[in-house]
């Protein structure tokens, strides 16, 4: 938890997870929470997976790449580190290098790596809503105190809070895999068509569906057209259950949460 981010009604927390593979590939796995507003946003230009409005849920979770935002926000602060040495504020301007250069520093430290950041969001009544955490109910007042953010109780019931939140949301169970290892999600009329295309193209095999599409009697550009769709529906992986990916997501999950109310 980052002590100068916390607000009266305001708190973010989790940790952030180190993946194996590109963010992308991950969040694609996730469904609708029934019950609960769910869409892929551009929040401060980074792509994120949002469960809850914005404008009426007391609480959020959200998805999104960790090194994405940070690298947004270090081209934002280069930019200000601009204006104010034109504006010669040297007061603004000093702080705003420090805070660069850390950012720098940790944007050099995480180069090659997938960060996804699982954030749950308090947006109102946030004190009424930790007090009725288990063990939280003796917390008073109306904002956080910088001292609670060490409190080994409020740490260990918002990790709880936070891999239960985590959990409750449903993972999609049936995917097409495409060569790079990326899943496609079923939404909709045409993910499903073309997961029924790839299941009848793998199980014939791509030879006899080169010789199909040579009965139809097409001309030679329209028949290449249609091999190389075929290719490409050869080249699909039908995975039915849980993804693998997210069960290494879920797995780190878990190893944070309990890190978290051991310690």
């Amino acid at each position: 938890v980052n002590p100068s981010a916390i607000r009266t009604n305001g708190l973010e927390f989790g940790p952030n997870i180190v993946l194996d593979n590109r963010i992308a590939h991950y969040l694609g796995a996730f469904g609708e929470l029934p019950g609960t507003a769910f869409g892929m946003w551009i929040q401060n230009g980074v792509r994120t997976l949002q469960y809850g409005d914005s404008g009426t849920s007391v609480r959020l979770f959200k998805f999104y790449d960790k090194l994405a935002k940070e690298k947004k926000e270090f081209r934002k602060l280069r930019a200000k580190i601009g204006r104010l040495r034109y504006k010669r504020q040297e007061a603004e301007l000093a702080e705003a290098i420090q805070r660069a250069d850390a950012l720098e520093a940790a944007l050099d430290g995480s180069k090659n790596k997938h960060i996804l950041r699982p954030e749950v969001v308090f947006k109102k009544r946030l004190m009424q809503q930790v007090r009725m955490l288990p063990g939280l109910s003796k917390f008073r007042g109306d904002f956080i105190p910088a001292s609670m953010l060490y409190d080994p109780d409020f740490l260990h019931a918002l990790s709880a809070l936070w891999c239960q939140e985590y959990f409750r949301i449903p993972k999609r169970r049936d995917f097409l895999a495409n060569s790079s290892g990326k899943l496609i999600s079923i939404r909709g009329t045409k993910d499903y068509v073309t997961l029924c295309a790839a299941e009848n193209v793998g199980s014939r095999g791509v030879d006899s569906e080169y010789r199909r599409i040579d009965s139809f009697l097409l001309d030679l550009e329209k028949r290449k057209r249609l091999r190389r769709r075929a290719r490409e529906l050869a080249s699909f992986d039908i995975v039915t259950g849980p993804s693998p990916l997210i069960e290494e997501l879920d797995r780190k999950v878990r190893e944070a949460a309990e890190a978290a109310i051991d310690s």
